[in-house]
């Protein structure tokens, strides 16, 4: 198989994403067809988990690596999987909790999107959507056993922090990064990373995280960060649920006047973490692990 390594390296960016599309297709058709061999009864909750954990690795992880294979002579130069500053982990893990409240505005903001008149029907079937994905969520944290939250942390936070940054960050990010630039290129994967997620009235924020994870690839030059930063978003969620509630995880007020400071707060503190970051990648005599 060493003949196919970096075959299509030299083919265009399209040629490239069209590749990419036919894997996760591909990857799709597989883990339907062993979600129903594995877990033909789809009305039992651990069924839908071990479904949507088959979905995840089949869908973004497995075509990722094939792609990496494919597009160049390294997979782990490809997909920056190198080890990075220690520094780069603890302000990647540190910048997505100061986030929070930046993110919640966000999404309040996206959900009063309102469309007009004559876009009536996609906006219903966006609701449509958006109350499908919800309600799934809301199926996977019901289950507040100590075994419950383990899975949980497994199927909805580690899972998807890996295979999903693998697609979006390691590859994506790199292609585009290659054809357009490094600013374009994380604004692109992180809007293609919200948009397969059908969940619009989620789209800005979702988008929002994505252009972070992306800048944290960049500056660390390594994929582990933001590996760490997603899983820590998708963590502190699963936690939330299983300690307060799920209805906890819905946007609490952060359009109101006396958070003010708070959102000034995230704002200011996270952009500081992020010039940290970009500061310390630059500056080697600062750089805990050489």
């Amino acid at each position: 198989m060493s003949f196919l390594k970096g075959l299509l390296a030299e083919k265009s960016l399209l040629s490239k994403v069209f590749f990419l599309l036919s894997m996760v297709i591909v990857g799709l058709a597989v883990a339907v067809a062993l979600s129903l061999l594995f877990s033909p009864s789809m009305d039992n909750l651990n069924s839908l988990k071990l479904a949507q954990a088959i979905q995840t690795i089949f869908v973004f992880l497995l075509p990722s690596f094939v792609c990496a294979y494919l597009f160049s002579n390294s997979i782990k130069l490809f997909l920056k999987l190198n080890q990075s500053e220690i520094t780069h982990y603890l302000l990647s893990g540190l910048l997505v909790v100061c986030l929070i409240p930046t993110v919640g505005v966000l999404a309040e903001l996206n959900e009063k999107l309102v469309l007009p008149d004559f876009l009536s029907s996609l906006e219903r079937w966006m609701k449509h959507t958006e109350a499908r994905a919800m309600m799934l969520t809301q199926q996977f944290l019901s289950d507040t056993s100590g075994v419950g939250l383990c899975i949980n942390i497994f199927v909805i936070a580690l899972i998807p922090a890996i295979a999903e940054e693998v697609l979006f960050r390691g590859v994506l990010q790199r292609i585009f990064s290659d054809k357009y630039g490094v600013h374009r290129g994380i604004w692109l994967s992180a809007i293609i990373f919200s948009a397969i997620h059908f969940q619009f009235y989620g789209f800005v924020p979702r988008m929002f995280l994505g252009v972070i994870l992306g800048y944290i690839v960049h500056y660390s030059s390594s994929i582990f960060p933001a590996i760490l930063a997603h899983f820590t978003n998708n963590l502190i969620s699963v936690l939330v649920a299983y300690f307060l509630g799920a209805e906890m995880l819905e946007n609490t007020g952060y359009l109101d006047a006396q958070m003010l400071w708070v959102i000034l707060a995230s704002v200011i503190t996270s952009g500081v973490i992020l010039f940290l970051m970009h500061w310390i990648s630059k500056n080697e005599d600062y750089k805990i692990i050489r």
